[in-house]
């Protein structure tokens, strides 16, 4: 977690060396950067895309910094016509199985077509369900192998006016304890990585 500018960011990378760095201005995410990075002894780089909501855009970014094992990591994330830079302090709840996500959440998503509020639900077997007015998502949660503190996502959506309409998206959740209950931070792409959807819920 840190900040980015004028955003707030929190990133996560996995084992794999994927990156989902959401980023949010007055509490509303704006866009997530996706990509694959590659250490050595001076630092972290690799490339991805930015998915911009208010721009409805993706766009190629290159990324690098340095990183202090568990404890902070650094850098910068370049577009084409600019530069953003970031810092942020290691969550030491990754180290840690995934908190329970059980239950009903309540979500804000966005995507390319807009935002919207509904509400989740997720079984004691992973299964996860949500309506929204447009169309409807079924999927599931699962651990991953490494037993780290996310979740792989993967939902299919189904209605005539749902911008995913008969597809199947998957990315990461990420379920932390908050002071006065839970939040989950979920992003998932098409197999194309052409777009997707980011949502924040509470509970």
């Amino acid at each position: 977690m840190g900040n980015a500018g004028q955003y707030a960011f929190r990133a996560l990378v996995t084992e794999d060396r994927q990156i989902w760095a959401f980023y949010a201005r007055g509490g509303v995410v704006e866009g997530v950067v996706q990509g694959t990075v590659t250490y050595s002894p001076s630092g972290f780089s690799g490339n991805g895309f930015d998915y911009n909501l208010p721009l409805v855009a993706r766009t190629g970014v290159t990324i690098s910094g340095t990183a202090r094992e568990r404890q902070s990591m650094e850098g910068a994330v370049r577009l084409p016509s600019s530069t953003i830079t970031f810092s942020g302090s290691y969550d030491s709840s990754y180290d840690s199985p995934p908190a329970d996500a059980t239950g009903t959440w309540q979500v804000r998503a966005a995507s390319a077509s807009g935002t919207v509020t509904t509400t989740v639900t997720v079984g004691s077997d992973g299964s996860v369900s949500a309506t929204t007015p447009y169309c409807s998502g079924t999927g599931t949660l699962t651990v991953r192998s490494s037993g780290k503190g996310v979740y792989n996502l993967a939902v299919t959506f189904d209605g005539a006016s749902c911008e995913f309409d008969g597809q199947t998206l998957g990315g990461v959740v990420v379920v932390r304890n908050t002071g006065s209950g839970q939040e989950m931070v979920a992003a998932a792409l098409l197999p194309d990585r052409s777009t997707g959807f980011f949502a924040i819920g509470t509970r």
